[in-house]
């Protein structure tokens, strides 16, 4: 059996510091660079400007990279050779030595050659050499391209730039931001990521959170001031705080306070401080209980005014309390420790005056209250203190003589390190002194508050391995500029973060890598397992990442190429569960990629003119060619789709969705050009204007013969002139208690839609708005600086009961077509007089408009589509839904995906409706799939389902609705209580979100029974009157928003602000 195709995802981010060698290999389209300072060798294809790898330095016994004095090239290009200046530790101190290694071009490694050597520097063996090499290393030129291109260094950037022979710029090598956060933590359950970034524009400091298992962001916390430290407390809540006393040289006033922040902050888009706590020195969390333990001003030489005694401080319900020490008043706090459980506390003292002895060492193992173990250690003799200095080690664990005190991950031993020795201590065994003499390879480290043993054994580089009581956890992971380690609880799972931003997790058991995730500014994730599949929130032309496969290494594919294929939005959650139960390989294998067509076509928008027979569209032009890949394949061009402003706007064939497709009949329905064909082809693409717009701004893509998008263009245009309208909201609400079967009979669905649609009327156009429709002479104009979020607002109530049957299928179909403007004129009068509304309430919707659609009835799976039941549906003699009397969600959607509107929403109250959007092929890609999920990405449509696909939703009696639609207008419309973000302002994305997370709250909080479902073997629609299952789940709505977090929607006006 063939092995499977794998692809590496390849980060397209610059070194921190800027490239000064660089070699250009013989093809002319390869070029090496590499950074003298934390040395790095990056392998580009210039033609596309893509990074093809990223090679660092492996680690080597006993030697320190420094800088990088030579990258050679083999003769036969295949290999380099780095030289690189760094410091080895000896029995007579510190040593600079050059160490070279071995860069395997074909196969991508490098690897150490040969043991570290004295260089030829004369005598000097300071750091003065190092600014010497830099100094001539800086002024080095770069080579020039076998066909005469040259290189250029960037004035304010890390990457270089390529010119051709006569000076003009070609093309520049850049790459992504990758964000510096020098501290980081994973929540206990391995569920949420938090990043502390202290310099975030200038003065303030930004911790952006992540929810791995959800593949979803969490608010972003920005505060004044910089802290330099984040950990979890629990699940739920971190904390930032402050150990250093300056930052860039400059002293800071005072000692920040510890901010504790709850990481979901209620829902609003930036992360809220629940709890500040005075400032101490060397603060740490008590275990769980919410103390906290510190020290004063002398421990961390930091101004605290409102502190006045030195000592040992202890944060118990909500005061800092000075704890009874004797030993504080001869000596001074210089470190503390604390177990991750129960109240474990170590303390270091060192003398204040000459004494016998060295640092002492207090140790607490029932919390500041109990009793203490007290150690005082010998004096170091001053080489071994010299030895000290050198090593490398977090600040609050650098003071005094022990270093490296830290808890083993389970709490159940203290670990430290006190000259070339390592030391433990149990309360059964006592303190116990492991003498590491000469032993330079194995030592304990504590890394991020953990006792980590670190092994260096000069084959396989530097291992760690975590404490755990007296023994290790079993798995060794590469520690080299790792920052952070711990274990995930209740899983074999060990993880850590390096320097670079990078966190990987371990298996415990076999060492193996599990998971590799990276970070950006902005909150974007990505994260990969070591078969290629992923979970990320880039956006589809996202420059960040790249794959690149090992049967064609020259080639940097786009992420979204492997898309249908390796997407996984649940990879995180998927990989814990398959953890906690002691699985290696539960997970579903990812496909061969050998026969996926790679080639991508391309496309170029070529121009937007006015429409001659209309002015109020245009007309873009778009051009596409097809691409080949490195084996000459052509790409094919298909599904040609075009977007403004990010969302859909035309497609190329235009044409209805049937449902289901093969990949044949699929491509046989959007074929553009015969995949043979050479040249450009040009198709024109009718776009309707936005109103009041200077400028326009589209974005174009086709897919290959796979279904494989291709790369997006994008261009820009003044307009010379935009149509002048009103803004216009509909609110189209449809409540189904009757249908032609009686045994699906409801009670409240009518009541909701009736309910929904005079709440959102109040909330868009409100009776005290601050501007009424007649207040302006032009659209877009404002009175007294206010304006109305729509000038028009047309309700639209469909209902079906006993005794008003409208909202039939055809009515609810006729209607969609009416908004986009798909229906005859003389059909839309016969329409508005049937449903009793003016006709101009039917007019077609136009971009800047905005349709809010709620559904409240029946809806289930039927026949392998979700399907929603209108007025008129019908039953065979089985008793099961006729599938022609029902309302497919193939059919809704090429209905909603004609309406020009930019603001939809849809909200479905029925059982399993969130099946309507994730039928368990749903991806949130540019995948060219059929299905209200694509739709709603590609068009942005909101859709809030009021049940997960197997669940149901419910109705109660108590209060005449069902649970969402009631949490919807009741609750969320009736004062600012949905407004997560505190601003006094309602937008929809709050309101649903809010909503969404209020239904299971109200389900609790209601005495009466509520009506669910049949039992096992039954229709799966509600029945009426019938109690709720004893197994069953609470109901929980979903939310499908796939907007960025800055796009908030349109406003609402909830009723308590109209009445201040």
């Amino acid at each position: 059996m063939a092995t499977p195709l794998v692809p590496r995802a390849v980060v397209q981010a610059l070194p921190n510091t800027p490239a000064v060698f660089a070699a250009w290999l013989p093809d002319g389209h390869t070029l090496l660079t590499a950074t003298a300072g934390s040395p790095a060798v990056t392998i580009w294809n210039t033609d596309s400007g893509y990074i093809l790898d990223t090679l660092t330095l492996p680690p080597v016994r006993n030697f320190r990279p420094q800088i990088l004095l030579r990258l050679g090239l083999d003769a036969d290009a295949t290999h380099a050779t780095l030289t690189i200046f760094g410091r080895s530790q000896t029995e007579n101190g510190i040593e600079w030595r050059v160490q070279l290694y071995a860069l395997d071009l074909q196969q991508r490694t490098l690897r150490s050659s040969g043991l570290p050597q004295p260089p030829k520097l004369g005598q000097s063996k300071t750091k003065d050499a190092i600014s010497v090499l830099g100094a001539n290393i800086r002024r080095l030129s770069l080579p020039t391209a076998p066909d005469g291109r040259q290189l250029r260094r960037m004035e304010f950037s890390n990457g270089l730039e390529i010119l051709d022979r006569n000076g003009t710029l070609i093309r520049t090598l850049g790459g992504e931001e990758r964000g510096w956060f020098p501290d980081a933590d994973l929540s206990p359950d391995g569920h949420t990521f938090a990043e502390l970034q202290p310099y975030y524009g200038g003065g303030t400091t930004l911790v952006q959170v992540w929810d791995l298992a959800n593949n979803s962001p969490l608010p972003t916390l920005i505060r004044p001031n910089h802290y330099d430290h984040v950990r979890w407390l629990d699940n739920a809540r971190y904390m930032v705080w402050q150990s250093v006393g300056e930052f860039d040289g400059i002293q800071v006033p005072t000692l920040l306070p510890l901010l504790i922040v709850k990481a979901d902050s209620n829902g609003g888009p930036r992360g809220v401080v629940a709890q500040r706590v005075p400032g101490r020195c060397l603060v740490m969390p008590l275990g769980a209980s919410g103390e906290f333990i510190g020290a004063g001003p002398r421990s961390c030489k930091l101004p605290m005014p409102q502190v006045e005694a030195d000592g040992l401080y202890r944060y118990k319900s909500g005061n800092w309390v000075l704890q009874p020490l004797a030993e504080t008043s001869a000596h001074v706090i210089t470190a503390m420790a604390t177990a991750d459980i129960g109240q474990r506390l170590a303390i270091v003292l060192r003398p204040t005056e000459p004494t016998g002895h060295g640092a002492r060492l207090l140790i607490f193992w029932n919390g500041p209250d109990g009793t203490s173990a007290t150690f005082d250690l010998p004096p170091l003799p001053a080489a071994a203190m010299r030895a000290y200095a050198d090593i490398d080690a977090p600040l609050e664990f650098r003071a005094g003589d022990i270093a490296d005190l830290a808890f083993s991950q389970d709490g159940a031993s203290l670990w430290f390190r006190y000259g070339d020795d390592d030391y433990s201590y149990t309360p059964a065994a006592g303190l116990h002194r492991i003498d590491q003499a000469g032993t330079l390879g194995r030592r304990t480290r504590a890394i991020g508050g953990r006792a980590v043993l670190v092994t260096d054994d000069g084959a396989s580089g530097i291992k760690a391995a975590l404490r755990t009581g007296p023994a290790l956890l079993t798995a060794a992971v590469p520690i080299d500029a790792v920052q952070r380690i711990g274990q995930i609880a209740g899983r074999p799972l060990v993880w850590t973060y390096t320097a670079d931003g990078t966190l990987n997790w371990w298996d415990a058991r076999s060492g193996a890598l599990v998971l590799s995730h990276y970070s950006f500014p902005g909150n974007e994730h990505f994260a990969i397992a070591p078969d290629g599949r992923y979970a990320s929130n880039l956006g589809a032309d996202t420059g960040a990442m790249r794959w690149v496969l090992p049967n064609a290494p020259t080639q940097a594919l786009p992420i979204e190429t492997f898309m249908s294929q390796l997407f996984e939005p649940d990879l995180v959650k998927n990989l814990l569960a398959c953890h906690a139960d002691g699985c290696a390989d539960s997970l579903l294998p990812p496909p061969d990629l050998g026969s996926v067509n790679r080639a991508l076509p391309r496309a170029r928008i070529i121009d937007a003119t006015p429409d001659k027979r209309d002015a109020d569209y245009l007309i873009v032009r778009v051009g596409l060619t097809q691409g080949r890949d490195s084996d000459g394949n052509l790409s094919g061009l298909h599904d040609l789709r075009l977007f403004q402003g990010g969302q859909i706007v035309a497609r190329y064939p235009d044409r209805d969705l049937t449902g289901d497709e093969t990949l044949p009949q699929w491509r046989q329905a959007t074929a553009i050009a015969n995949p043979e064909a050479a040249g450009e082809t040009i198709i024109s693409l009718r776009v309707l204007q936005l109103a009041n717009v200077k400028s326009a701004r589209f974005s174009a893509y086709a897919f290959n013969s796979d279904r494989v998008k291709g790369e997006s263009a994008n261009r820009s245009f003044d307009l010379a002139s935009s149509p002048s309208r009103w803004r216009r909201a509909v609110v189209l609400t449809i409540g189904i208690n009757t249908t032609a079967n009686p045994a699906w009979a409801l009670s409240y669905a009518a009541s909701d839609a009736a309910a929904m649609s005079k709440a959102l009327l109040a909330a868009l156009a409100p009776p005290k708005s601050p501007l009424p429709p007649t207040a302006c002479a032009t659209p877009g104009c404002s009175a007294g600086g206010e304006t109305r979020e729509y000038q028009f607002v047309d309700p639209i109530l469909l209902t079906s009961t006993g005794q008003q049957p409208i909202a039939t299928g055809a009515v609810i179909r006729d209607v969609f077509k009416a908004l986009a403007g798909a229906l005859p004129d003389s059909k839309v009068r016969a329409l508005a007089r049937r449903i009793g509304v003016a006709p101009d309430a039917l007019d077609m919707l136009a971009p800047e408009d905005a349709l809010i659609i709620t559904y409240s009835g029946h809806g289930d799976t039927v026949a392998g589509q979700f399907r929603l039941l209108p007025g008129d549906a019908a039953a065979d003699a089985a008793g099961r839904p006729r599938l022609e009397t029902l309302l497919s969600v193939t059919e809704l959607t090429s209905l909603l995906g004609r309406i020009a509107a930019r603001d939809m929403v849809l909200i479905i109250d029925a059982c399993h409706s969130a099946a309507s959007v994730d039928d368990g092929q749903f991806r949130p890609g540019p995948l060219g799939k059929a299905g209200l999920g694509q739709l709603a990405f590609d068009k942005g449509i909101r859709i809030l389902a009021a049940s997960q696909a197997d669940a149901v939703a419910l109705e109660f009696g108590s209060i005449g609705h069902g649970l969402l639609s009631y949490s919807l207008f009741h609750d969320g419309l009736n004062g600012l209580a949905a407004d997560r973000s505190g601003d006094e302002e309602l937008h929809v994305d709050e309101w649903l979100a809010w909503s969404a997370a209020r239904v299971p709250e109200l389900a609790t909080e209601l005495a009466a029974p509520a009506k669910a479902p049949p039992p096992s073997g039954g229709s799966g629609l509600i029945d009426e009157g019938m109690p709720p299952p004893r197994h069953s789940t609470v109901q929980r709505p979903v939310l499908f928003d796939f907007h960025d977090h800055f796009d908030h929607g349109l406003r609402l006006w909830p009723a308590l602000t109209l009445s201040q």
